[in-house]
């Protein structure tokens, strides 16, 4: 889906703003670098990832989620 596309490449945009790496996300949700490097391949690909996952993310990320109503 082009929507998890577009959410890979905000969150790589994030990352390297704010200078995180997957083995820094990796540590703070004490899982292995290849498990992070699984989850943003996904999204890349375009396939989904689980909310846990996609949340986890955000939080290490410090990005706030908002949902809206159009």
């Amino acid at each position: 889906m082009e929507e998890n596309r577009e959410l890979y490449f905000m969150i790589e945009k994030i990352m390297s703003s704010k200078g995180i790496s997957q083995a820094h996300i990796a540590r703070k949700l004490e899982v292995n670098r290849a498990d992070i490097n699984l989850t943003l391949k996904n999204l890349k690909q375009g396939k989904s990832i689980t909310t846990k996952k996609l949340f986890s993310l955000l939080r290490v990320l410090e990005i706030s989620f908002i949902l809206n109503s159009k």
